[in-house]
């Protein structure tokens, strides 16, 4: 007699398929690799700044530019020409006041460091292999030393090579820009870039009105209770008498002369360089800006042509090399140690855009030469 053969309780149809659930590999979700991971990005969070602080201490970047070398990149023209020109591209508020050995340096919107362009454009000079330099400026301008440090470096650049200094201006050169840009051969703008804007910006002095109190929190400030000031300070003119109600007086004696001093040295720069007078730019341009293609712009020594980049290039090719393309270079600068074989060209940064504001730039009453909205740039700067 045959053996029954066992039916299964759940038999499984011939057309039916199973399907298995994908699951993430198990090392991914095991505790030991979460807890690796973490150690990786900790300890290079650790080297990244020990970098810092040997960029502070040691010389290897930051404050001591005296270090660093100059690395040139391709941009454009003809790679083989022996005629070379540096490119410095400069985007953003104008100051010296940033720190470049900051691991968070990237995460800020950019700036333009005043002090390491001039650095730049100094050892631009001792390579014999330059023979001009274009500087891509974009800029609504920034503090009144850093501006003049750039424009002062542009100078001694054209004088120290016997070479010429060409600033494109392809959206905004105003106010630290236009003192940028002044002392340059050259200026070229687009046809809708703005410039111009040659004023001072002292900041705000606050008056209100019927106070009974002031705080300030995490989103703003507000007027409660009864409050009552009491300066201690030695010295005419070391502070207010009240910080809400800046005095007329104050504001005469203590603010409008620094202020009247710096406008006067800036209008003495643009009408040397503009060759306009002092006069006519107080009474007639003020701090008005121009289009690139305006009569006005042209006029009053703002602009010297138009075009957009390639125009610039192409005036620029002519004037060095009979109309045949030029190589232009990029500038960079080596800030790398420690972590150069790990991240390479991480370290290769232009300083003339590394990203963090001091307190000077971000002080509320900080004279600036600054065009549009200060409340508005200091809060994207400064996060104020």
């Amino acid at each position: 007699m045959e053996n029954p053969q066992s039916i299964p309780n759940n038999p499984v149809p011939a057309t039916s398929t199973i399907v298995k659930k994908r699951r993430f590999p198990k090392f991914l979700t095991s505790a030991w690799f979460i807890i690796l991971t973490t150690i990786v990005l900790l300890a290079i969070w650790i080297v990244i700044s020990i970098q810092s602080v040997a960029n502070e201490f040691l010389g290897m970047g930051g404050e001591d530019a005296s270090s660093e070398e100059l690395i040139y990149e391709y941009y454009k023209g003809d790679p083989e020409s022996k005629i070379k020109v540096a490119r410095l591209e400069l985007n953003g508020p104008i100051s010296n006041s940033l720190d470049a050995g900051s691991p968070l340096s990237f995460v800020v919107p950019d700036m333009v460091d005043g002090k390491a362009v001039a650095y730049k454009l100094d050892k631009l000079a001792e390579d014999k292999d330059i023979k001009a330099v274009l500087i891509d400026l974009t800029t609504p301008g920034g503090e009144i030393g850093a501006s003049s440090n750039i424009a002062d470096a542009i100078e001694a650049y054209q004088k120290k090579t016997n070479q010429k200094v060409y600033v494109f201006v392809n959206e905004l050169s105003a106010s630290g820009g236009a003192w940028v840009s002044a002392p340059a051969s050259t200026i070229i703008a687009s046809p809708t870039a703005i410039v111009g804007s040659v004023g001072v910006a002292g900041g705000y002095a606050p008056k209100f009105t019927n106070v009974n109190g002031y705080s300030e929190g995490l989103l703003g400030a507000t007027i409660n209770g009864n409050i009552n000031f009491t300066p201690i300070y030695r010295g005419k003119c070391k502070q207010p008498e009240n910080q809400l109600n800046i005095s007329d007086e104050y504001i005469k004696d203590c603010i409008n002369p620094d202020i009247d001093a710096l406008y006067s040295t800036f209008l003495n720069h643009i009408s040397k360089y503009n060759n306009i007078p002092a006069e006519t730019i107080r009474d007639e341009i003020g701090a008005r800006v121009f289009l690139g293609n305006s009569a006005e712009a042209t006029k009053y020594g703002f602009v010297d042509k138009v075009g957009n980049e390639e125009f610039a290039i192409n005036l620029i090719n002519q004037e060095l090399n009979q109309g045949n393309p030029v190589k232009i270079l990029d500038v960079a600068e080596y800030t790398g140690g420690l972590l150069e074989e790990l991240f390479g060209p991480i370290f290769y940064k232009d300083k003339a855009k590394v990203s963090l504001a001091h307190t000077s730039f971000c002080q509320n009453n900080t004279p600036l030469l600054l065009y549009g909205d200060i409340t508005q740039i200091r809060s994207s700067i400064c996060g104020k």
